[in-house]
């Protein structure tokens, strides 16, 4: 099993509908011990 974990306008289940037709919503919830960040790039 592949679990997907979703931000921005892929949390909308209309959306993922059309691109992901043969999955399921399985629900939201917190992953423990993980982080999400976006990098700045350089600068300069």
């Amino acid at each position: 099993m592949s679990l997907y974990a979703a931000y921005g306008s892929n949390m909308d289940p209309t959306q993922m509908l059309r691109r992901c037709p043969s999955s399921s919503h399985a629900g939201t919830c917190w992953i423990q011990g993980w982080r999400l960040t976006f990098g700045a790039g350089e600068l300069g």
